[in-house]
């Protein structure tokens, strides 16, 4: 009897616990690297999104400074046609979308390109806020550029518009586009100073 109590101590193996226990660790192990890869990927597309919007910003305030002229714009002088004419980013209360369009100052019905540019923000993805951002040409200003809103939902600090970008799955991540008066824009996760 000792002799086969020694055969199994000796043997060599799992027992149906020990596996039922291991697996349930590497099904917790995988669940969480599931979930972390989802997380950095909300992150990604949010980032990105806001990349995007601030390259239009600086787009628009590049137009502005060059004379971005509107076709029906009348001016042949280059001062008067970049005061007859302004950029807009719009931003609607859907949040998933804006619109690009440059406005005639003297007939505001007058847009171009008619229809205005829509770009479309990547699936998962919304402005927190809804506004109309105007970029003015202005020789009283520097760098030759006016930047205001329409009041909307976009905040605004001292010197900054703060457009903040979303997930629509975890609202704890979100990016800033800072569009400070000066011209300049910064995305970042922190808020704009």
């Amino acid at each position: 009897m000792t002799q086969h109590k020694q055969q199994l101590k000796s043997h060599d193996g799992f027992t149906l616990i020990e596996a039922v226990v291991t697996l349930a660790i590497m099904g917790l192990m995988i669940g969480l690297l599931m979930a972390g890869v989802g997380s950095a990927r909300q992150r990604f597309l949010v980032r990105d999104a806001a990349q995007q919007f601030a390259s239009d910003v600086r787009q628009a305030i590049s137009d502005t400074k060059n004379g971005i002229k509107e076709p029906t714009c009348t001016s042949s002088n280059a001062n008067n046609h970049r005061e007859c004419s302004n950029y807009q980013l719009i931003l609607p209360y859907d949040g998933m979308s804006f619109k690009k369009v440059v406005v005639n100052n003297d007939s505001p019905s007058k847009v171009f390109p008619n229809p205005a540019v829509s770009v479309q923000l990547p699936k998962g993805v919304k402005f927190a806020g809804y506004a109309t951002l105007f970029f003015k040409f202005s020789t009283e200003s520097f760098p030759l550029v006016d930047i205001s809103s329409d009041g909307g939902s976009i905040p605004y600090t001292s010197n900054a518009y703060i457009v903040t970008i979303v997930s629509q799955t975890n609202a704890s991540i979100k990016t800033n586009v800072c569009i400070y008066k000066s011209g300049t824009v910064v995305v970042q996760t922190a808020a704009c100073t």
